[in-house]
This record gives C-alpha cells, sequence and structure tokens, in this order.
C-alpha cells in the first residue's frame, strides 16, 4: 500500500508539475488581445504578382546587375496576400531607415479566442550582412544567432539546392535606405529559384493528384490515347462530362480494386493535359513532354467555355499544396479580376474551383454504378453544382458594397450556399442522404 500510496503522490505531483508549466508557457508565449485582419484589394494581387514576376525574371538574368527594391507600399501588398492566402495568421511589416521590421499573429481558436500568439523580428544591417537582430515571441526574446538560424532553416525548407544558398547570399546584401529596402548583386550565375521537392510529399495515407512521385500518373499516354480516340469518333462533342466520364469508364474497365484510385489520377491527368493545358504533361510524367499530347478541342461545362479551366486547373493545384491552398489561390484570381480591366468576381467561377478540388478529395468516393448508368447530363449534374443565381462580373467597388470582403458574414454566407451545393452532388458515396 505504501507503494501505491507512494506512486499516487509521485503522479499527482507529476502532473502539478506539468500543469504549472503548460501554464507558465502559455502566459509566456500568448498575449491577451484580438487580430485585425488586413483589406485585400485588387491593387495588392497585381502587385505582389508584378513584383514577384519582375524579381523571378532578375534572378534568372545573368546580363545584368540585378537589384530587387522593396517599398512600404510593396511590403503592405505582399502582407495583404499573405495574410489572405495563409489564414488564420495575420501579417505587418514597416521599413525604417533603421531596419525593417516584420510582425506575425496568430489568433488562438476556441475558448483562447481572446489571447493571440505575437511575433516580431527586425531586420537589420550588421557587420555579418542583413540579418535578423532581434526576435521576440510572445514575452519570451529569442537570440539573434538562433531567430537568424530559424529564418535560414525556413529558406532551406522552402527551396531547393542550390537557389535557396544563393537566395540566403542575395538576402545577406540588403541594404535599406529612403524608407526602401534593396538587395543587389553584380552579374552572376543566374539564380533559378525551385521549391524544396519535399513541399510536396504526400500528406496521410490518401494519394493525390500531385505527390512527391515524380511520375504520378504512369498511364497517362494510355488515357490521352483513348481521349484522342474518343475525339475522333465524336468531333463534334464539346463536353468535359462526356470526356471525363468515358475516362472514368475506362479506368474501371483497366483497374482492379488495389489500384481504381490510380488508374482515375492518370484519368484526370489526361483531361488537365489534353483539355486544361499541355504545360502540366512536366507534372504528369517524367517521360511526357508537350508535343506528345495530342490536339484536343476546347470544351465546355455547364454549357460555359471557361469553367473547364477553373474545374481543371484547380484538381491541380489543389495537389501542389492542400485544399485551402487551392481555393485561396481561386479566390485570388477573383480579387484580381474585380479590378480595373478584369472581367470582374465572379462566384461562379469559384464554384468551378471548389468543384475541381472536391472531385479530387472524393476520388476514393465515386460510385462506379452512378458513371457506367448516368446520362452525360447526368453525370455533370452528378459532379458539377448548380451555379444558377451566383452573382458574377463584379467590379472591386460593386463586390466591396454587396459583400464587403472575403470575411464578411454576407460573403460568408453565399460561400456556404457552394459548400451545401457540393456537399448534395451525387456522384460520390458519401455525399448520399
Amino acid at each position: 500500500m505504501r507503494v501505491v500510496k507512494k506512486l499516487v503522490r509521485a503522479l499527482i505531483k507529476t502532473i502539478a508539475i506539468v500543469a504549472l508549466l503548460l501554464i507558465l508557457l502559455f502566459w509566456l508565449f500568448t498575449l491577451p488581445g484580438q487580430v485585425e485582419q488586413r483589406n485585400l484589394a485588387s491593387n495588392d494581387v497585381v502587385s505582389s504578382q508584378n513584383l514577384l514576376s519582375s524579381s523571378i525574371r532578375q534572378l534568372k538574368s545573368d546580363s545584368a546587375d540585378l537589384t530587387i527594391t522593396l517599398t512600404q507600399a510593396n511590403l503592405d501588398a505582399m502582407f495583404n496576400v499573405a495574410s489572405h492566402t495563409l489564414k488564420p495568421f495575420v501579417f505587418h511589416g514597416s521599413i525604417f531607415d533603421s531596419g525593417v521590421v516584420v510582425h506575425l499573429v496568430y489568433a488562438l481558436p476556441g475558448i483562447f479566442s481572446e489571447r493571440l500568439i505575437p511575433l516580431t523580428c527586425f531586420f537589420n544591417e550588421t557587420t555579418q550582412g542583413f540579418r535578423v537582430e532581434d526576435c521576440k515571441l510572445g514575452r519570451v526574446t529569442i537570440p539573434s544567432r538562433f531567430a537568424h538560424f530559424l529564418f535560414e532553416s525556413s529558406i532551406h525548407a522552402l527551396l531547393d539546392s542550390p537557389s535557396d544558398q544563393q537566395i540566403l547570399q542575395l538576402i545577406s546584401m540588403g541594404q535599406v535606405a529612403n524608407q526602401q529596402v534593396s538587395f543587389s548583386r553584380k552579374p552572376s550565375q543566374p539564380i533559378n529559384v525551385e521549391l524544396n521537392p519535399k513541399l510536396y510529399a504526400e500528406q496521410g495515407l490518401q494519394s493525390s493528384l500531385f505527390s512527391a512521385n515524380k511520375n504520378p500518373a504512369p498511364d497517362i499516354q494510355v488515357y490521352l490515347d483513348e481521349l484522342s480516340r474518343l475525339y475522333q469518333s465524336n468531333q463534334n462533342e464539346r463536353r468535359l462530362a462526356f470526356y471525363m466520364q468515358h475516362l472514368f469508364k475506362f479506368a474501371l474497365h483497366r483497374a482492379d480494386n488495389a489500384d481504381l484510385e490510380q488508374q482515375y489520377i492518370s484519368a484526370l491527368w489526361a483531361l488537365a493535359v489534353g483539355l486544361g493545358n499541355k504545360r502540366f504533361a512536366r507534372y504528369a510524367n517524367t517521360s511526357l513532354t508537350p508535343d506528345q499530347v495530342p490536339q484536343l478541342p476546347r470544351v465546355t461545362l455547364s454549357g460555359r467555355g471557361d469553367l473547364p479551366l477553373h474545374f481543371l486547373y484547380s484538381a491541380v493545384f489543389k495537389n501542389l499544396g492542400n485544399a485551402f491552398l487551392a481555393e485561396q489561390i481561386g479566390s485570388l484570381k477573383e480579387i484580381n479580376d474585380a479590378g480595373r480591366g478584369g472581367s470582374g468576381f465572379s462566384f461562379i467561377d469559384m464554384a468551378a474551383n471548389k468543384a475541381g478540388i472536391n472531385l479530387v478529395q472524393q476520388l476514393v468516393n465515386i460510385d462506379p454504378q452512378q458513371v457506367r448508368q448516368l446520362s452525360t447530363e447526368q453525370f455533370e449534374q452528378a459532379f458539377f453544382p448548380s451555379i444558377s443565381e451566383l452573382p458574377e462580373g463584379l467590379s472591386e467597388e460593386a463586390f466591396i458594397n454587396q459583400f464587403g470582403s472575403l470575411t464578411d458574414s454576407r460573403y460568408i454566407e453565399l460561400d456556404n450556399i457552394i459548400e451545401q451545393r457540393l456537399a448534395k452532388l451525387t456522384l460520390f458515396k458519401m455525399s448520399e442522404n
């Protein structure tokens, strides 16, 4: 009995110590407050896109001196886009003559919603180059050496070699003046920025359309040949649903129970490459080049020629990152379209984006009987939601007047309607009521 009592007392003491440590860590790393969301405008998307494009062109060039300059306006635009794309994180930044301050805030969910985790870092010119000098996480000051080590590690994790080291060398040459930060170098070896392949590693057990596998669609050529044969036999056919249904039937014929999902994936890649963009070939299979892709017609979805690209591109982008990231890419495009000269914000396009993502997520739940038995019209209605009464062509001003922002309850309500329509699609077994 004494031994048991000692064990119980030791257990209680251990639990108490752990609880106190957790409370202390919670107090150290969190602060009271709420996060003020950043507003995102079409100019932010355009500005960030232009800066990124021009920077990549300069990095790849070896014919001139390289100078990339960030102004406060550039920083604000990029952080508005980042705050939208990487929700619930919110980014802020300021450029001073003494350096650059970057502030990241994460609002805790649930019962802790009145508290947040703030991270503030100060970048400055030092004898060792432009680097992280001071960082603070909550109430805890992070030593500069450790903070800079974490920053370098994040670059190594994001970029593939040797571009990771080249970018770090370029950053170390940063200079701050007149509330601008510039990164310059003399002509040297071009920097071909490549993402770290580990970013594409599969998550969990479910196969992905885009994965770390260099050949995610080993049978794509077979499906492209079948796609070409279908077109030759049905030259007046322009419906994406027709080609998709026939390729899925072909997948059912080729597959046994063990590799049906892989056959669906190869079929989807063939649709994305053949009917979407030939340049996707390099991601589908290393043995396939764009000039090997057959000439196929432009197709329609729900009677429209623009929606197949939204649908197919989102299916691919979903697997470049994840479903959330794919949706953010889609909404960024719509915000960009809402700007001056664009086609306008379209909830119909958003529905097509979501439908492409949904199909990839539900591949294992496709009902084979419906693939075999439905007419083309019924098959389209089984995988693609109704787009009736969804607004489109909204200018930025009209979007703000009607829906406020992407975090406004009016926008969320309409977004939920699209999600409800997706949930009612009948092609997938999990959607059955």
